[in-house]
């Protein structure tokens, strides 16, 4: 595998752990949406997995120096579009975010949403 991971192991197992009842599942794909869904996890009352991306770990972004939280269950529109809209996490979102580039210059209006946690979605 290109990860250096065994056969077995998925590179994205969010749907395994979204289907256990009462586990929240996180996907960030930002420096800024990793504190604040990181600060939300801990101060949660339930379990949260947190999945990251690790072709991410490069990224760079503004983060505050002060604690904030990103509520569960709200999206992020990393693009606004009236003709097409993708739905993408973590890393995808970036991805996104450039085929959205290169549709614009096509005149393809591309709405792109990071929708953050896949349970509660």
């Amino acid at each position: 595998a290109g990860f250096s991971a065994a056969a077995q192991h998925s590179q994205s197992p969010y749907n395994v752990f979204a289907a256990v009842p009462g586990l929240k599942v996180v996907v960030p794909s930002s420096p800024y949406d990793v504190k604040g869904l990181l600060i939300q996890a801990i101060r949660d009352d339930d379990p949260v997995v947190f999945c990251e991306h690790k072709m991410l770990y490069d990224i760079k972004g503004e983060v505050p120096d002060d604690a904030y939280t990103i509520p569960f269950g709200v999206a992020n529109y990393t693009r606004e579009g009236t003709d097409v809209t993708i739905i993408a996490l973590g890393l995808m979102v970036h991805r996104a975010n450039e085929v959205a580039d290169k549709l614009a210059k096509d005149g393809i209006s591309v709405e792109v949403v990071d929708p953050r946690t896949i349970s509660p979605l």
